[in-house]
Parts: C-alpha cells; sequence; structure tokens
C-alpha cells in the first residue's frame, strides 16, 4: 500500500473515533453507561448507550447510538442512531437505520443498514439478504458478500468473494479476487488473481488489473467497456496484503484502545493518576509487585479451582486475569502516559492524556517487532504499570486524586 493510499483509511479512522469524544469531553451529553461480564439490553432506550463488557446482547430498540467495547456484541433489536463498535466478533441481525463502524477480528451482517459502513476487520460476512443503502468501506484479510449495495463499494482486502448487487461505483484492491455479482456502476479492480463468476454482470465501464495479463471473458458478461490497464498494478503489489492485515489489526487495536481509554478514565480517573505517580516515584517496587501479580495469581486461581468452595471466584479471578492480559498494552499506554503527566507537572486535560497514550500504543507496537528484546520490554513495562495500579489499590491513606 502506497503511502497516498493510506489516506483514506486515516480519513475513515478519524469518522471512526469522533463521535466517541463528544461525550467524553462533554459529560452533559453523556447517555447511559453500562459495563460488566455480560451486558444484556432488553428495554427500549431513547437515550445513547456506552458499553464495555465481556458479551453485550442488544435485544430491545434503541433510538439513540450505541457506542460499545467487547468480546462479543450481537445486535438484535433495531438501532435507530450509529452503531460504533470494537470487538472480537460482531454480529449484527437486525435493522440499524443510521450509520455502522466497527473494527473487529469478524463481522457478520445478516440485516438492513439504511446508512454508510465502514469496517475494519480479519473476516467480513455479509449474507444473502442483506441491503446496505449507504456506501461500504472495508478493509480486511477477508471479505464474503452475498447483499445488495446501494451506494458506492470500496474494498481493500486478501480474499474477496463478491456476489449479490452493487447499484454505485465499485473500486477493490485485493489478493485474490472472485466476482460474481451484478455490478451496476462503474469499477476499477486491481487484483493478483482476479476471476469472473457465471452470475457476473458488468452494466458500466471497468478498468482492471491482475497479474498474468488480461482476462478471457464473454461480451456477455459486460454491457460496458472491460479494458485491462496495467496502470493500476501500481495499486496492487505484491507485499500489500501483508502489510494491509498488520495495518487493519493496528487500526484495530488502536480502535478497542480508544474505546478502553475512555471507559477506564471515565470509570476511574484518580486510579490512573495516581499509577503515574507511583511509577515516576517508585518504578523498582511497582515492577516487582507487578511480577508478583502476574506469576503468583495464576496460581492463586489454581488453588481455588482445585477447593469446591472457591470455584466461583476462580472464574472471576481467572477472567479478570484474561482481560488484564488482553488489555497489558492499552494499560500500560495509559499509565506511562500519566507518569509523564505528573514527571513534566503539565496538568494535561483528558483530551491530551488520550492523545498521549494513542501515541505510546503505537510506540509499544513498534517496539514489539524487535525480537525477544521488544517483548522482554513490552513484558517489564506491562508488570511495572499493573505493579502501580496495585500499589494505587494497596494504599490506603492514598484514596483520593493524587495533587501534583
Amino acid at each position: 500500500m502506497k503511502l497516498p493510499s493510506l489516506i483514506i483509511p486515516v480519513f475513515n479512522l478519524i469518522i471512526l473515533f469522533f463521535p466517541l469524544l463528544s461525550p467524553y469531553s462533554n459529560p452533559a451529553l453523556a447517555g447511559d453507561y453500562k459495563n460488566g461480564d455480560v451486558v444484556i439490553i432488553d428495554t427500549s432506550t431513547s437515550r445513547d448507550q456506552y458499553v464495555s463488557s465481556k458479551k453485550l446482547v442488544s435485544k430491545a430498540v434503541i433510538s439513540g447510538d450505541l457506542y460499545a467495547a467487547a468480546q462479543s456484541i450481537s445486535i438484535e433489536d433495531t438501532i435507530k442512531g450509529d452503531l460504533v463498535t470494537a470487538a472480537e466478533t460482531i454480529d449484527v441481525k437486525s435493522v440499524l437505520n443510521d450509520d455502522f463502524r466497527a473494527a473487529a477480528r469478524n463481522i457478520n451482517i445478516n440485516s438492513i443498514i439504511k446508512g454508510d459502513v465502514i469496517l475494519f476487520a480479519n473476516e467480513v460476512y455479509i449474507s444473502k439478504g442483506s441491503i446496505i443503502h449507504g456506501d461500504l468501506t472495508v478493509y480486511a484479510g477477508s471479505i464474503f458478500c452475498e447483499g445488495v449495495i446501494k451506494g458506492n463499494l470500496i474494498i481493500k482486502g486478501g480474499t474477496i468473494s463478491l456476489g449479490g448487487n452493487i447499484d454505485g461505483n465499485t473500486r477493490i484492491e485485493g489478493g485474490k479476487l472472485r466476482i460474481n455479482a451484478v455490478l451496476n456502476g462503474r469499477a476499477e479492480i486491481a487484483a493478483q488473481n482476479f476471476t469472473v463468476g457465471s452470475n457476473a454482470f458488468f452494466k458500466d465501464n471497468v478498468r482492471y488489473w491482475k497479474e498474468g495479463g488480461p482476462l478471457k471473458v464473454s461480451p456477455k458478461v459486460h454491457s460496458g467497456r472491460f479494458d485491462y490497464d496495467n496502470s493500476l498494478a501500481a495499486h496492487n503489489q505484491k507485499n500489500d496484503t501483508s502489510f494491509q492485515s498488520g495495518f487493519i489489526f493496528l487500526i484495530w487495536h488502536i480502535f478497542f484502545a480508544i474505546l478502553m481509554f475512555i471507559i477506564l478514565t471515565y470509570i476511574w480517573p484518580a486510579s490512573f493518576q495516581s499509577t503515574g505517580v507511583y511509577l515516576a516515584k517508585t518504578p523498582i517496587k511497582s515492577l516487582g509487585y507487578g511480577l508478583i501479580y502476574f506469576i503468583l495469581f495464576p496460581f492463586a486461581i489454581f488453588l481455588l479451582f482445585i477447593s469446591i468452595i472457591g470455584i466461583p471466584i476462580a472464574v472471576l479471578l481467572f477472567f479478570i486475569y484474561l482481560f488484564s492480559i488482553s488489555c497489558g498494552l492499552v494499560v500500560t499506554s495509559l499509565a506511562i502516559a500519566n507518569m509523564g503527566n505528573y514527571k513534566l507537572q503539565k496538568h494535561w486535560s483528558k483530551w491530551m492524556l488520550l492523545l498521549t497514550a494513542i501515541i505510546i500504543l503505537i510506540l509499544l507496537h513498534v517496539i514489539l517487532l524487535i525480537p525477544f528484546i521488544g517483548f522482554l520490554i513490552i513484558a517489564l513495562l506491562t508488570c511495572a504499570a499493573y505493579g502501580g495500579l496495585l500499589l494505587k489499590f494497596m494504599d490506603k491513606r492514598n484514596q483520593t486524586r493524587v495533587s501534583f
């Protein structure tokens, strides 16, 4: 992926994040906040919903927006506002009356969406019978689409299977592409491997490139021009797919991190400020407590598991431990940002802390690319961050926000 082509996903990423910051910067505009292992929305509401959980099931009408970060999200009733989510798995089974923006590993759509859709994922599946009335933009490792797209379609991915109908214009960059759809608008396609199915039909002009030269297609599959354009090869170099997959994962992680930053600072603003102070003042002690947590905590969970009476507590502690591992970089970034705030005596606003934490998160990802040493550095920083957080909760004398 060339540098200019990064403009579109980065711009879309900004669009993705911007709505999240309004309630964060102005609590008076906030809706209902929910968190827990499992959150079930089973009562209709007109307020915006903000959810952080392991599992979210929405099975009542939401007249406002829904912003959610969870491992799995299932939408089973109408959402009249925007749906903005970050998750491992997202299943959309009901009508969305406005825009849908998501970052996830797996996204499954079996519904009608009346607004625009922007997706960042490893895998995207849009079932037959689904209708997207707005534009669809997808950045993913693999995409399988059999629905109807009323607006324009933009896809950048590795493996792409396209069926159904696309009424607007189409632009595709991918590795392996199979089209078995009716394309009513203009199309621009660049793929390493490009095949045309028996049900495919191109009503308008098509410009395409694929490795190995032009396709041999029957005049029956197109009513406009079907032109091979070698200049499109520049948009689809061989290393695009692997680079794109890494870029997609980074976007997904940053999106998830931003949601977690907002939720964590909303729930425990003083805790992370204090954690930053402990990291600055007692880094060795913080590291020690963090090592104790990550090494001894699993043994404590195991001992509770083998005792009958301790099993419920062990299950709870097990999920807490899994959460702490999966969100290790997020917590570490936020802790280091607060440490910098204390060290520099800047009194940063929540906006500035959020931006600093995002920059630190990206730097931590870069450090992880260093073989062995990178992992060791990240492990030590994560232990220190959790150690500072533990010290905050263990210090009974420090129950209020630490002043600079």
